[in-house]
């Protein structure tokens, strides 16, 4: 802080690139896709609970890693057991669930997660199972999040990772078969994971910066914000 900044000023300026830090943040992340509330598919014959029914789901790339999770209309785990699966098309997806009306579910590797956060993952094209890192599973309330590093999952099957398609359900293990699905987002379609800009990823790091540099200017200078 220069000498003639008076700390009100200061403190506005700091408020506001910390403002806009956030904003260039949440701009880089991805947009949810939006799934109807109790829209439970017709074949499943397990009970209707909030932690099986799907209210958003996303997807993201940052080069290195994906992450991906979703919000169910109830807190997770609620339901013993459940199963939370993320269908992953590497560019050799099946619609495994055909016999259920839902073609265009294409998958040929997933990510499952159960109610109490163990993850884990499964090429079904070869059924071969391949471990995640410890801790990739995270649960906050009715909200998760799974992160998978590129160089966990199987080699590509034709797709460049921008091209993978995603598609997440919710599975009550206490039921069997195509019994046990409960709610798909989206219903019959996948999507491709949000990969952020790098000028997007540049403008957020910048902000970021100079809001740490602000903030340590501010404890130097004794200023209170």
């Amino acid at each position: 802080m220069t000498s003639f900044e008076k700390p009100a000023r200061f403190c506005a300026r700091a408020a506001a690139l910390l403002t806009a830090a956030f904003a260039l943040a949440s701009a880089a992340q991805a947009s949810p896709i939006a799934d109807p509330a109790q829209d439970f598919i017709a074949s499943f014959t397990g009970a209707h609970n909030g932690d099986l029914d799907i209210l958003s789901t996303f997807a993201t790339f940052d080069g290195t890693s994906f992450r991906f999770g979703g919000t169910m209309n109830g807190a997770i785990g609620s339901t013993n057991p459940s199963l939370y699966v993320m269908g992953i098309n590497r560019g050799a997806g099946t619609a495994a669930f055909a016999a259920v009306g839902l073609t265009q579910v294409l998958f040929d590797t997933v990510v499952t997660m159960t109610g109490a956060g163990v993850a884990a993952g499964r090429n079904t094209t070869t059924n071969t199972a391949f471990s995640l890192p410890a801790g990739s599973a995270l649960i906050s309330g009715n909200s998760f999040e799974i992160v998978v590093p590129l160089a966990s999952l199987p080699a590509s099957a034709g797709f460049t990772p921008a091209q993978y398609g995603f598609n997440l359900w919710t599975r009550d293990q206490s039921q069997t078969g195509t019994a046990a699905l409960a709610d798909f987002a989206p219903n019959n379609a996948t999507f491709s994971a949000t990969v952020p800009e790098p000028a997007s990823l540049g403008l957020m790091f910048t902000g970021l910066l100079g809001a740490g540099m602000l903030r340590r200017r501010s404890r130097r200078g004794s200023v209170g914000c």
